[in-house]
Protein backbone atom coordinates (compact mmCIF):
# COMPACT_ATOMS: atom_id res chain seq x y z
CA UNK A 1 0.00 0.00 0.00
CA UNK A 2 2.84 2.35 0.86
CA UNK A 3 4.49 1.51 -2.46
CA UNK A 4 1.32 2.40 -4.38
CA UNK A 5 0.98 5.66 -2.42
CA UNK A 6 4.66 6.52 -3.07
CA UNK A 7 4.28 5.70 -6.77
CA UNK A 8 1.23 7.97 -6.98
CA UNK A 9 3.13 10.83 -5.38
CA UNK A 10 6.05 10.39 -7.80
CA UNK A 11 3.70 10.33 -10.78
CA UNK A 12 1.96 13.47 -9.52
CA UNK A 13 5.28 15.32 -9.13
CA UNK A 14 6.42 14.24 -12.58
CA UNK A 15 3.14 15.36 -14.16
CA UNK A 16 3.31 18.76 -12.42
CA UNK A 17 6.90 19.29 -13.58
CA UNK A 18 5.91 18.39 -17.13
CA UNK A 19 3.05 20.88 -17.11
CA UNK A 20 5.26 23.61 -15.69
CA UNK A 21 7.85 23.07 -18.44
CA UNK A 22 5.09 23.19 -21.04
CA UNK A 23 3.74 26.48 -19.65
CA UNK A 24 7.15 28.14 -19.59
CA UNK A 25 7.85 27.18 -23.20
CA UNK A 26 4.69 29.01 -24.33
CA UNK A 27 5.86 32.29 -22.76
CA UNK A 28 6.17 34.78 -25.65
CA UNK A 29 9.32 36.21 -24.07
CA UNK A 30 11.05 32.85 -24.17
CA UNK A 31 13.12 32.67 -27.33
CA UNK A 32 15.01 29.48 -26.56
CA UNK A 33 14.94 26.67 -29.11
CA UNK A 34 15.39 23.04 -27.97
CA UNK A 35 18.69 21.61 -29.16
CA UNK A 36 17.03 18.71 -30.92
CA UNK A 37 14.47 20.86 -32.81
CA UNK A 38 15.06 22.15 -36.35
CA UNK A 39 13.44 25.56 -36.79
CA UNK A 40 12.75 27.22 -40.14
CA UNK A 41 13.82 30.87 -39.90
CA UNK A 42 12.16 33.36 -42.25
CA UNK A 43 13.98 36.65 -42.77
CA UNK A 44 11.81 39.52 -43.93
CA UNK A 45 13.41 41.78 -46.49
CA UNK A 46 12.37 45.39 -46.03
CA UNK A 47 11.76 47.63 -48.99
CA UNK A 48 14.60 50.06 -49.73
CA UNK A 49 14.29 53.08 -47.48
CA UNK A 50 13.32 56.41 -48.97
CA UNK A 51 16.19 58.91 -49.08
CA UNK A 52 16.60 60.60 -45.73
CA UNK A 53 14.67 63.83 -45.94
CA UNK A 54 12.95 64.71 -42.72
CA UNK A 55 11.75 67.99 -44.18
CA UNK A 56 9.26 66.39 -46.54
CA UNK A 57 6.46 64.61 -44.78
CA UNK A 58 3.03 63.19 -45.37
CA UNK A 59 0.89 61.60 -42.72
CA UNK A 60 0.41 57.87 -43.42
CA UNK A 61 -2.28 57.25 -45.99
CA UNK A 62 -4.11 54.02 -46.78
CA UNK A 63 -4.52 54.02 -50.53
CA UNK A 64 -7.76 52.68 -51.98
CA UNK A 65 -7.37 49.61 -54.17
CA UNK A 66 -9.10 51.43 -57.00
CA UNK A 67 -9.25 55.21 -56.88
CA UNK A 68 -12.64 56.50 -57.92
CA UNK A 69 -12.50 60.26 -58.27
CA UNK A 70 -16.29 60.41 -58.09
CA UNK A 71 -16.22 58.76 -54.69
CA UNK A 72 -15.78 61.24 -51.86
CA UNK A 73 -14.56 58.53 -49.49
CA UNK A 74 -11.76 57.57 -51.88
CA UNK A 75 -10.61 61.16 -52.08
CA UNK A 76 -10.71 61.49 -48.29
CA UNK A 77 -8.69 58.32 -47.88
CA UNK A 78 -6.14 59.60 -50.36
CA UNK A 79 -5.69 63.05 -48.83
CA UNK A 80 -6.53 62.43 -45.20
CA UNK A 81 -3.88 64.77 -43.87
CA UNK A 82 -3.41 68.08 -42.11
CA UNK A 83 -0.07 69.10 -43.60
CA UNK A 84 1.83 68.29 -46.76
CA UNK A 85 5.31 69.53 -45.89
CA UNK A 86 6.88 70.15 -42.51
CA UNK A 87 6.46 73.80 -41.66
CA UNK A 88 3.65 74.33 -44.15
CA UNK A 89 0.25 73.89 -42.57
CA UNK A 90 -2.24 72.93 -45.26
CA UNK A 91 -6.01 72.63 -45.13
CA UNK A 92 -7.55 70.29 -47.67
CA UNK A 93 -10.98 70.38 -49.29
CA UNK A 94 -12.11 67.15 -50.93
CA UNK A 95 -14.70 67.51 -53.65
CA UNK A 96 -15.83 65.25 -56.45
CA UNK A 97 -12.97 65.23 -58.96
CA UNK A 98 -11.14 68.09 -57.22
CA UNK A 99 -8.72 68.54 -54.33
CA UNK A 100 -7.98 72.05 -53.03
CA UNK A 101 -5.14 72.85 -50.63
CA UNK A 102 -4.40 76.11 -48.87
CA UNK A 103 -1.28 76.89 -46.89
CA UNK A 104 0.80 79.82 -45.67
CA UNK A 105 4.50 80.14 -46.43
CA UNK A 106 6.54 83.16 -45.31
CA UNK A 107 3.29 85.00 -44.52
CA UNK A 108 1.99 84.43 -48.07
CA UNK A 109 -1.08 82.24 -48.56
CA UNK A 110 -0.94 79.84 -51.50
CA UNK A 111 -3.70 77.69 -52.95
CA UNK A 112 -3.23 74.59 -55.07
CA UNK A 113 -6.28 73.08 -56.76
CA UNK A 114 -5.77 69.68 -58.37
CA UNK A 115 -8.43 69.11 -61.01
CA UNK A 116 -9.26 65.49 -61.80
CA UNK A 117 -12.39 65.79 -63.96
CA UNK A 118 -10.49 64.64 -67.06
CA UNK A 119 -8.16 62.19 -65.31
CA UNK A 120 -8.64 58.52 -66.07
CA UNK A 121 -6.48 56.99 -63.37
CA UNK A 122 -3.16 56.69 -65.21
CA UNK A 123 -1.52 59.03 -62.70
CA UNK A 124 -1.40 57.02 -59.47
CA UNK A 125 -2.45 58.22 -56.02
CA UNK A 126 1.19 58.11 -54.92
CA UNK A 127 2.20 60.29 -57.88
CA UNK A 128 -0.57 62.80 -57.15
CA UNK A 129 0.76 63.14 -53.60
CA UNK A 130 4.31 63.64 -54.91
CA UNK A 131 3.02 66.31 -57.29
CA UNK A 132 1.36 68.10 -54.37
CA UNK A 133 4.58 67.94 -52.36
CA UNK A 134 6.50 69.29 -55.36
CA UNK A 135 4.25 72.34 -55.56
CA UNK A 136 4.70 73.24 -51.90
CA UNK A 137 8.43 72.65 -52.19
CA UNK A 138 9.15 74.52 -55.44
CA UNK A 139 6.59 77.22 -56.11
CA UNK A 140 6.92 79.26 -52.87
CA UNK A 141 10.72 79.30 -53.28
CA UNK A 142 10.48 80.68 -56.82
CA UNK A 143 7.75 83.07 -55.74
CA UNK A 144 9.84 84.45 -52.86
CA UNK A 145 12.60 85.41 -55.27
CA UNK A 146 10.85 86.34 -58.51
CA UNK A 147 7.27 87.41 -57.75
CA UNK A 148 5.91 90.72 -59.00
CA UNK A 149 2.48 92.22 -58.34
CA UNK A 150 0.82 90.09 -61.01
CA UNK A 151 2.34 86.76 -59.96
CA UNK A 152 -0.50 84.45 -58.86
CA UNK A 153 -0.61 82.68 -55.52
CA UNK A 154 -3.59 80.48 -56.43
CA UNK A 155 -2.66 77.78 -58.94
CA UNK A 156 -4.74 75.10 -60.61
CA UNK A 157 -3.13 71.87 -61.78
CA UNK A 158 -5.33 69.80 -64.08
CA UNK A 159 -4.45 66.16 -64.68
CA UNK A 160 -6.03 65.30 -68.01
CA UNK A 161 -6.06 62.43 -70.46
CA UNK A 162 -6.09 64.87 -73.37
CA UNK A 163 -4.39 65.06 -76.76
CA UNK A 164 -1.50 67.40 -75.91
CA UNK A 165 1.93 66.07 -74.94
CA UNK A 166 3.50 66.26 -71.48
CA UNK A 167 2.38 69.57 -69.91
CA UNK A 168 1.76 73.24 -70.54
CA UNK A 169 0.88 76.38 -68.58
CA UNK A 170 -1.42 79.29 -69.28
CA UNK A 171 -2.23 82.11 -66.85
CA UNK A 172 -2.54 80.47 -63.45
CA UNK A 173 -3.35 76.97 -64.77
CA UNK A 174 -0.99 74.08 -65.43
CA UNK A 175 -2.06 71.04 -67.43
CA UNK A 176 -0.26 67.68 -67.30
CA UNK A 177 -1.17 64.66 -69.39
CA UNK A 178 -2.61 61.85 -67.29
CA UNK A 179 -0.32 59.30 -68.96
CA UNK A 180 2.95 61.26 -68.70
CA UNK A 181 4.03 60.17 -65.22
CA UNK A 182 2.78 56.66 -65.89
CA UNK A 183 5.24 56.42 -68.79
CA UNK A 184 7.93 58.68 -67.26
CA UNK A 185 7.75 58.00 -63.52
CA UNK A 186 10.81 60.10 -62.64
CA UNK A 187 9.81 63.26 -64.50
CA UNK A 188 8.00 65.17 -61.78
CA UNK A 189 10.09 68.28 -62.49
CA UNK A 190 8.41 68.86 -65.81
CA UNK A 191 5.96 70.58 -63.43
CA UNK A 192 8.71 72.71 -61.89
CA UNK A 193 9.27 74.00 -65.43
CA UNK A 194 5.55 74.74 -65.85
CA UNK A 195 5.26 76.44 -62.45
CA UNK A 196 8.18 78.65 -63.53
CA UNK A 197 6.12 79.72 -66.55
CA UNK A 198 3.44 80.90 -64.11
CA UNK A 199 6.12 82.80 -62.15
CA UNK A 200 6.93 84.59 -65.42
CA UNK A 201 3.45 86.14 -65.24
CA UNK A 202 2.76 86.05 -68.96
CA UNK A 203 6.00 87.23 -70.53
CA UNK A 204 5.36 89.02 -73.81
CA UNK A 205 7.59 87.80 -76.64
CA UNK A 206 8.07 91.37 -77.88
CA UNK A 207 9.87 92.32 -74.66
CA UNK A 208 12.19 89.37 -73.99
CA UNK A 209 15.73 88.47 -75.03
CA UNK A 210 15.35 86.93 -78.48
CA UNK A 211 17.30 85.65 -81.44
CA UNK A 212 15.34 85.98 -84.66
CA UNK A 213 11.97 84.35 -84.11
CA UNK A 214 13.18 82.49 -81.03
CA UNK A 215 12.18 84.37 -77.89
CA UNK A 216 14.76 82.21 -76.21
CA UNK A 217 14.57 83.37 -72.60
CA UNK A 218 10.96 82.23 -72.13
CA UNK A 219 11.92 78.55 -72.19
CA UNK A 220 15.49 79.03 -70.94
CA UNK A 221 14.21 80.77 -67.80
CA UNK A 222 11.74 77.95 -67.09
CA UNK A 223 14.46 75.32 -67.48
CA UNK A 224 16.88 77.42 -65.42
CA UNK A 225 14.27 77.28 -62.62
CA UNK A 226 13.72 73.57 -63.25
CA UNK A 227 17.39 72.89 -62.53
CA UNK A 228 17.95 75.25 -59.60
CA UNK A 229 14.62 74.59 -57.84
CA UNK A 230 14.25 70.92 -58.72
CA UNK A 231 12.14 68.90 -56.29
CA UNK A 232 14.10 67.38 -53.38
CA UNK A 233 17.33 68.94 -54.61
CA UNK A 234 17.21 67.13 -57.96
CA UNK A 235 16.51 63.65 -56.58
CA UNK A 236 14.18 62.87 -59.51
CA UNK A 237 15.23 65.53 -62.00
CA UNK A 238 18.91 64.80 -62.41
CA UNK A 239 18.46 61.15 -63.39
CA UNK A 240 15.96 61.84 -66.16
CA UNK A 241 16.73 65.36 -67.44
CA UNK A 242 20.06 66.68 -68.68
CA UNK A 243 21.38 70.18 -68.24
CA UNK A 244 22.95 70.43 -71.70
CA UNK A 245 26.64 71.30 -72.05
CA UNK A 246 28.28 74.12 -74.00
CA UNK A 247 28.93 71.62 -76.79
CA UNK A 248 25.32 70.45 -77.16
CA UNK A 249 23.86 73.95 -76.71
CA UNK A 250 26.60 76.08 -78.20
CA UNK A 251 25.37 79.67 -77.87
CA UNK A 252 23.98 81.77 -75.04
CA UNK A 253 20.65 81.86 -76.88
CA UNK A 254 20.38 78.06 -76.77
CA UNK A 255 22.02 77.27 -73.45
CA UNK A 256 20.24 76.83 -70.12
CA UNK A 257 23.52 76.00 -68.40
CA UNK A 258 24.93 79.39 -69.40
CA UNK A 259 22.25 81.19 -67.37
CA UNK A 260 22.79 78.89 -64.39
CA UNK A 261 26.53 79.71 -64.60
CA UNK A 262 25.94 83.46 -65.07
CA UNK A 263 23.67 83.61 -62.04
CA UNK A 264 26.07 81.54 -59.91
CA UNK A 265 29.14 83.52 -60.98
CA UNK A 266 27.89 87.09 -61.09
CA UNK A 267 24.59 87.57 -59.23
CA UNK A 268 24.60 88.80 -55.66
CA UNK A 269 21.81 89.26 -53.14
CA UNK A 270 21.83 93.01 -53.90
CA UNK A 271 22.35 92.69 -57.65
CA UNK A 272 20.32 89.69 -58.80
CA UNK A 273 20.66 89.40 -62.58
CA UNK A 274 17.89 86.86 -63.09
CA UNK A 275 15.48 88.67 -60.77
CA UNK A 276 16.13 91.93 -62.60
CA UNK A 277 15.43 90.18 -65.90
CA UNK A 278 12.15 88.71 -64.62
CA UNK A 279 10.99 92.11 -63.42
CA UNK A 280 12.05 93.97 -66.57
CA UNK A 281 10.38 91.52 -68.93
CA UNK A 282 7.19 91.33 -66.87
CA UNK A 283 6.93 95.12 -66.81
CA UNK A 284 7.78 95.30 -70.55
CA UNK A 285 10.61 97.70 -69.81
CA UNK A 286 12.74 96.91 -72.88
CA UNK A 287 11.69 95.94 -76.43
CA UNK A 288 13.53 93.16 -78.23
CA UNK A 289 16.15 95.46 -79.78
CA UNK A 290 17.42 96.49 -76.34
CA UNK A 291 18.10 92.84 -75.50
CA UNK A 292 20.75 92.47 -78.20
CA UNK A 293 24.14 91.30 -76.79
CA UNK A 294 25.35 94.90 -76.31
CA UNK A 295 21.90 96.44 -75.77
CA UNK A 296 20.78 98.81 -73.04
CA UNK A 297 18.82 96.11 -71.19
CA UNK A 298 21.97 94.17 -70.30
CA UNK A 299 23.65 97.30 -68.96
CA UNK A 300 20.91 97.45 -66.33
CA UNK A 301 20.96 93.67 -65.69
CA UNK A 302 24.71 93.67 -65.01
CA UNK A 303 24.98 97.01 -63.18
CA UNK A 304 26.75 96.70 -59.83
CA UNK A 305 28.05 93.17 -60.57
CA UNK A 306 31.44 91.96 -61.77
CA UNK A 307 29.83 91.44 -65.20
CA UNK A 308 29.20 95.17 -65.61
CA UNK A 309 30.62 96.44 -68.91
CA UNK A 310 30.69 92.98 -70.50
CA UNK A 311 28.45 91.79 -73.30
CA UNK A 312 26.84 88.37 -73.75
CA UNK A 313 29.36 87.20 -76.35
CA UNK A 314 32.29 87.87 -74.01
CA UNK A 315 30.46 86.19 -71.14
CA UNK A 316 29.75 83.15 -73.31
CA UNK A 317 33.47 82.73 -74.04
CA UNK A 318 34.22 82.97 -70.34
CA UNK A 319 31.57 80.36 -69.58
CA UNK A 320 32.74 77.99 -72.31
CA UNK A 321 36.24 77.99 -70.81
CA UNK A 322 35.00 77.25 -67.29
CA UNK A 323 34.86 73.92 -65.42
CA UNK A 324 31.08 74.23 -65.33
CA UNK A 325 30.57 74.28 -69.11
CA UNK A 326 30.81 70.56 -69.84
CA UNK A 327 30.75 68.65 -66.54
CA UNK A 328 28.06 65.98 -66.49
CA UNK A 329 24.90 66.90 -64.60
CA UNK A 330 23.70 63.30 -64.19
CA UNK A 331 24.75 61.50 -60.98
CA UNK A 332 25.84 57.86 -61.07
CA UNK A 333 22.94 56.86 -58.85
CA UNK A 334 19.65 58.39 -57.83
CA UNK A 335 20.13 60.79 -54.95
CA UNK A 336 23.85 61.09 -55.63
CA UNK A 337 25.79 64.21 -56.54
CA UNK A 338 26.78 64.87 -60.15
CA UNK A 339 30.27 65.87 -61.24
CA UNK A 340 28.84 69.29 -62.05
CA UNK A 341 27.68 69.82 -58.47
CA UNK A 342 31.01 68.67 -57.05
CA UNK A 343 32.69 71.37 -59.13
CA UNK A 344 30.19 74.09 -58.19
CA UNK A 345 27.41 74.04 -55.54
CA UNK A 346 24.98 75.72 -57.93
CA UNK A 347 21.76 75.04 -56.03
CA UNK A 348 23.17 75.56 -52.56
CA UNK A 349 24.72 78.88 -53.52
CA UNK A 350 21.39 80.25 -54.71
CA UNK A 351 19.57 79.10 -51.59
CA UNK A 352 22.27 80.57 -49.36
CA UNK A 353 22.01 83.88 -51.22
CA UNK A 354 18.25 84.04 -50.67
CA UNK A 355 17.56 82.40 -47.30
CA UNK A 356 14.08 83.94 -47.14
CA UNK A 357 13.13 81.75 -50.11
CA UNK A 358 14.21 78.58 -48.35
CA UNK A 359 14.10 79.08 -44.62
CA UNK A 360 10.95 76.97 -44.32
CA UNK A 361 12.41 74.05 -46.29
CA UNK A 362 16.05 73.11 -45.92
CA UNK A 363 17.34 70.63 -48.47
CA UNK A 364 19.81 67.99 -47.34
Amino acid sequence: MKRIFLLSVLLSVALTAFLLVGCSSSDPTDTSVPADTTTAVTTETSAPAEPADTHLHLDPVVYPDALDFNDTESIERLFDMCEVVDGVRVTVEKRAKQIRMRGKVNDETFTLTIGLSKAEGHTTPEQIITVAKLFWYCYPQMYARFAVTSTPTAITLNIENEGYEIAHASGDVVHIHDQWLEKNPQDFDCLTHEFAHIIQSGWDGNYVPSSGDDTYMIERFADYCRYLYAFKGGYYNDMCWTLQTSKTEDTYAKSVRFWVWLDYTYSTADADIMKRMQQAVTKKTYPRADWEPTGAAWNEMFAGTAAEGKDLNALWEEFAASDIADATSKPREQGGKSILLTKAPLRTAVRDRYPEADDYLKVQ
